[in-house]
């Protein structure tokens, strides 16, 4: 392992597999929610229209899930940032 460190390549996989894992789920919950309300379909239309607007629901989720991981990592390295300088503030080094 490298320090705890991830490098850029693999934290965007790792983002794209989360988002992605979220997208299936919630298209998925949403289209079994929904596809009773379809009533009698013969054509497939209405099956059809909830299959999108679940999928797109899917994918919204999906972006959500993403930009709320990518907060939370700012936010993280933010307060390792902070703490690091407060650190060098507190014990400053031979120069002074």
């Amino acid at each position: 392992m490298n320090g705890g460190k991830t490098t850029g390549s693999r934290t965007v996989g790792l983002l794209v597999v989360l988002g992605s894992v979220a997208t299936g789920i919630a298209a998925t919950a949403s289209t079994w929610a929904n596809l009773g309300t379809c009533g009698h379909d013969p054509t497939g239309e209405c099956s059809s229209l909830v299959r999108t607007l679940s999928f797109r629901v899917g994918v919204v989720a999906g972006i959500a899930t993403v930009l709320m991981l990518l907060l939370v990592a700012g936010l993280n390295r933010m307060v390792v940032l902070d703490e690091r300088r407060r650190a060098i503030e507190r014990h400053p080094g031979p120069a002074e």
